[in-house]
């Protein structure tokens, strides 16, 4: 076995028949034991990635290795890597444990070494009582974790998952996610999962690559994804931010001084470089939970007129207008200082310490 990564793509482009493009040259590294997720909107070429690693598209240019050794060729079924569908691609007129067996039936394997396996398969996903059943009698998570149990009782180096967890409702979908990191934590098998959403891929993801028109926009740990977006296509896409217009002003010592969407001059902190001197436009990214609550009056605040007020539980998300701009702003409804209400004029601030990042204008 290689010290180095476990899948490497190199310069892997795909394009389709009628020129569409759907990878432009991907390079990708992804380490030994770790959970990945390829994250973007739809048509961005996570599920085109995900073909290419499996075998199931061939690329137009381009590498893939697995453990150093360039799998390109080789068709699907003779790549150390296995899949769980969208759709669980179950098989309708097999019980779950035939389901579980049929790639170890299909490896040759003895039925009491086939038997072994998946009882210890069954165990691992929580099913040990539901060898016998029918696949028509099971509900979507037990579905699911049957998928699971099938493709990861062949042992395989890789396993991928299409957009796994789209199926289920919003409960049963926590907790698979929840249950689909344990498993990955416990078996230390590597994982890169395709899925289109945000919540899920922060929550479970070692690092996650986000993807947007064919190439890889920024791949880092969720929280560095969150604070330090690298592009205004990341700072958009994960979680809800406000880009705002902002012009340079000054440096200070606890930041930079920017004019922002009209007479508001916070001091804000985060990447400078792109600030150069006086005068330079940037777009400032700021959180909904970075702006909080003043009083009328307070130093680097501003005056804007709340337009929509909507319940999030612990908080209430305001739009608020300033100057020709809107902007999202969560209060936590323990901290509500004045009236809230639709029409009224609030005083809002920058939180202390909220790191902002400063991108291209």
């Amino acid at each position: 076995m290689n010290a180095g990564p476990l899948l490497r793509l190199d310069s892997v482009n795909k394009v389709f028949p009628g020129g569409s493009v759907g990878l432009d040259s991907i390079s990708l590294s992804i380490e030994r034991g770790e959970f990945l997720s390829l994250l973007g909107p739809s048509g961005c070429g996570k599920t085109t990635t995900l073909r290419i690693i499996a075998g199931f598209e061939v690329p137009t240019s381009g590498r893939v290795l697995l453990d150093g050794k360039d799998i390109t060729p080789l068709r699907p079924f003779d790549r150390p890597v296995n899949t769980v569908f969208q759709d669980y691609a179950l098989f309708p007129n097999m019980n779950v444990q035939e389901n579980i067996a049929f790639g170890l039936t299909l490896r040759g394997m003895s039925g009491r070494d086939r038997a072994r396996k998946v009882k210890e398969a069954l165990e691992l996903v929580g099913l040990p009582d539901r060898a016998k059943a029918q696949i028509g009698s099971l509900s979507g998570g037990q579905r699911q974790r049957v998928a699971l149990a099938r493709a990861l009782v062949c042992e395989p180096q890789l396993l991928l998952l299409d957009e796994p967890l789209s199926a289920l409702d919003a409960s049963l979908r926590e907790h698979m996610q929840n249950e689909l990191k344990r498993l990955q934590k416990e078996l230390g098998t590597t994982f890169v999962m395709v899925t289109h959403d945000q919540t899920e891929a922060l929550s479970i993801s070692d690092r996650i690559a986000v993807m947007n028109k064919g190439h890889i926009e920024q791949i880092a740990d969720p929280a560095t994804l969150y604070d330090r977006p690298a592009s205004k296509f990341v700072a958009g896409f994960i979680g809800t931010t406000n880009l705002l217009p902002g012009v340079f002003l000054q440096r200070e010592p606890t930041g930079i001084r920017f004019q922002v969407a009209g007479d508001w001059r916070p001091v804000v902190t985060g990447s400078t470089e792109l600030a150069a001197m006086a005068g330079t436009r940037l777009t400032i990214a700021i959180r909904p939970e970075d702006i909080v609550q003043m009083r009328k009056g307070d130093p680097d605040t501003f005056l804007g007129e709340i337009s929509s007020i909507a319940f999030h539980g612990h908080s209430l998300r305001l739009l608020v207008k300033l100057g020709s701009s809107s902007l999202w702003v969560d209060v936590p409804r323990d901290r509500v200082e004045t009236d809230i209400r639709e029409g009224a004029v609030i005083a809002l601030g920058l939180r202390a310490g909220a790191c902002c990042p400063l991108l291209a204008a």
